[in-house]
């Protein structure tokens, strides 16, 4: 690596011009790509760009296009990406020049493989590499392996075997007549990777050649990951060992993380607990500091976080209760505890990559506890493993732990099968899944509630868990919400737990609402009464369609003081905070600027009467029950679907009218609110009830 920063640290002071300044920029552009630094390299291309148009050769311009396509697509733009390449495919084509022509379609086929558009990425490789057939150069042949390194990630994704192997073959013939390298090794890596295990091995002896830590390190990790599959513990642990250890030498966390983990997965296929733990702990010491980093430059995978992130805390939190459960039960407590704080943590880092914001927990200053603040309430952690669902408990005076016997897949199906069903006003099948749903989660534990005399349910749900409400799991004669009042929480130490002080300041109210059709959205009609029906419960000023914008929302909170703040928009919550907003007359509100709005203000409660996230879509339900964490506030009372707007406005202003009662904490009033609406008959249907949340504090 060290060798590296002096390579770029020369190409940015050495002062060149033309088809020279043209190279070295865009090795320049290569160099801050492969270091991860992807803003450097983005303000070096439109220069290089203006470089290559005042060069009389097209395939620069060409050559420029393709590197922004790459860059483009490292960062997960494939449309930008594909828009690049086009205009390089059309210089290359002018300038007649084969090698570059081959470049940008490798990049082309790259972008179509990663949207899943195979046959025409096979399409562009092959092209690719006629091109090069009439090219032996060493560089040329170089393109022409990766070329093939593509083409065989495709082939292995559609299992076309055959094809798979042949063009392995083929290419690692072609690798082993290259010059010794670091870009060989990285070669023989993927070959590795792809299938070819003596890759790995050559790949292992010529990164000790030249002294390249993080090469070695990958190449014994992968073959102790190979090992591994093979269930040939012994020889996998020697390798995973010595991943590490280079690891340690090159200085890598990125990948010592990995095979720390790896470390751990052996050990525990040894039955091996206590070693087994250690490394995952000590996977989770090496990963937090350096999290962000993994999600910059990795092309073609989508997703990182859940693939490369989370199932590390999940793991280790499956070792801890796999051990607790060889201990005797009152020796359990300390490590159920390291268990739940493995979980809070979790889905703490999950929150800040969701919104992108590293600094959004920090700014959460009240009171936290992962103990219920009241003797009368309990705080559940349901946890998705492959094998079994776990559930802990947390009550005032401890923390229990139960598994229940349903696999992944089976609980998976059932949850997005029920959601649907929900959701669906003239679906009555809904009640077997929701009491399927029930035994699963809440019958192991209702011992436990009864006797503690729980009147209300803290869910911190994680995974597919998150895209249902609690409140419609059904016991056969009652929803859950009939007999618990039912809170949503991204996790405990995201939530304030000090005593709510809404009952001071409970006329402070702003009612904002869109009730028109608006860029391309639906119009609200019963907004207008919903907004009037609050207003005389609680008072407050309305601020409606036209008055309703972006501006007028921030000099509200500017220039006056407010507890409560009602938005009866459109809001959609994404997979990203990209993704997610509320519809204003003038446009889009974000997360970040509603964040903004709200700082330092005393906002007690913000409802969001007209929100929706995506079927099944586990990581948009997780952006909405972390709203209350993002805009600052201590509650939030928000939908897990768009709900029916009559029924919206008769649940809003119910739910004001209970919240009035000094003796009610939000979350009775809330129960009572969906109790009265499962009593209308026109509203008996979990559609029209179930989403309303409350997320955060629940006195």
């Amino acid at each position: 690596m060290k060798n590296l920063f002096i390579i770029i640290i020369i190409l940015y002071t050495t002062p060149v011009f033309g088809e020279k300044s043209l190279d070295l920029m865009l090795k320049k552009a290569v160099a801050s790509q492969a270091c991860g630094d992807f803003s450097q390299a983005l303000e070096i291309i439109p220069t290089a760009l203006q470089i290559a148009q005042n060069l009389p050769e097209k395939h620069y311009q060409a050559m420029v296009f393709s590197r922004i396509g790459d860059l483009y697509l490292s960062l997960g733009y494939v449309e930008k990406a594909l828009g690049n390449l086009e205009k390089g495919e059309d210089a290359a084509i002018q300038a007649g020049h084969a090698y570059t022509l081959a470049h940008v379609l490798n990049n082309t086929g790259n972008c179509l493989a990663a949207r899943r558009d195979y046959d025409r990425g096979l399409a562009a490789y092959q092209e690719a590499l006629s091109l090069l057939d009439h090219a032996p150069q060493q560089h040329n042949q170089e393109l022409g392996i990766r070329i093939m390194l593509n083409s065989a990630r495709v082939y292995q994704a559609l299992k076309q075997t055959e094809k798979l192997n042949s063009t392995l073959t083929r290419a690692f013939k072609m690798t082993n007549e290259l010059l010794d390298s670091h870009s060989k090794i990285s070669i023989l890596l993927s070959l590795g990777l792809l299938g070819k295990n003596t890759a790995l091995h050559k790949a292992l002896d010529l990164a000790g050649q030249l002294q390249d830590f993080r090469s070695a390190a990958r190449a014994c990790g992968y073959l102790g990951h190979w090992y591994e599959q093979k269930q040939d513990y012994t020889q996998a642990l020697d390798y995973t060992r010595q991943a590490i250890l280079w690891c340690q030498q090159g200085r890598a966390p990125e990948i010592l993380y990995l095979w720390l983990q790896q470390l751990g997965r052996i050990f525990k296929a040894r039955h091996e607990l206590e070693p087994a733990i250690k490394a995952y702990r000590q996977a989770l010491t090496v990963l937090n500091p350096i999290r962000t980093r993994l999600y910059k430059g990795l092309r073609e995978q989508q997703d990182i976080f859940n693939r490369k992130v989370k199932p590390v805390y999940l793991e280790l939190t499956e070792l801890l209760l796999t051990r607790a459960e060889t201990m005797p039960e009152q020796n359990q407590e300390p490590i159920l505890r390291e268990a739940r704080a493995v979980m809070e943590k979790l889905k703490t880092v999950e929150l800040q990559e969701y919104f992108q914001d590293e600094c959004v927990i920090q700014r959460r200053s009240r009171k936290v506890s992962v103990r219920p603040s009241d003797n009368h309430s309990a705080v559940l952690y349901p946890i998705a493993m492959h094998d079994s669902l776990a559930i802990l408990i947390s009550l005032e005076s401890n923390i229990r732990f139960v598994r229940v016997p349903v696999k992944a897949d089976q609980l998976n199906q059932t949850v997005i099968r029920v959601r649907a069903q929900l959701q669906d006003t003239q679906n009555t099948q809904y009640l077997q899944g929701a009491e399927k749903l029930y035994a699963w989660l809440i019958q192991p534990i209702e011992d436990l509630l009864q006797q503690a005399q729980i009147h209300t349910l803290i869910v911190a749900p994680d995974g597919i868990l998150r895209t249902i409400p609690f409140a419609a799991l059904y016991d056969g004669e009652k929803f859950l919400i009939e007999k618990y009042a039912v809170v949503t929480v991204p996790a405990m130490t995201l939530t304030a737990t000090d005593p709510s002080k809404h009952k001071q300041n409970q006329n402070k109210i702003l009612l904002e609402g869109l009730s028109k059709a608006r860029h391309g959205f639906a119009p609200l009609p019963n907004v207008t009464l919903e907004l009037a029906g609050i207003q005389k419960v609680m008072g407050g000023k309305i601020n409606q369609d036209q008055d309703y914008t972006t501006a007028n929302l921030k000099d509200e909170f500017a220039s006056h003081t407010y507890s409560y703040v009602h938005i009866a928009t459109h809001g959609v919550f994404g997979g990203n905070a990209a993704n997610t907003f509320l519809l204003t007359y003038d446009g889009r509100l974000s997360m970040d600027q509603l964040e903004k709005m709200l700082k330092g203000s005393p906002v007690e409660l913000l409802t969001l009467s007209a929100c929706q996230t995506a079927l099944g879509d586990e990581r948009a339900a997780f952006g909405l029950a972390g709203i209350a964490v993002k805009a600052g506030v201590s509650s939030a009372v928000a939908t897990l679907w768009f709900v029916d707007d009559i029924a919206t406005a008769e649940a809003m202003t119910t739910f004001y009218r209970e919240l009035k009662k000094t003796e009610l904490s939000k979350a009775k009033a809330l129960q009572n609110t969906q109790k009265y609406l499962i009593n209308q008959p026109r509203f008996r249907h979990p559609a029209y009830w179930a989403p309303f949340l409350l997320i955060g504090n629940w006195s």
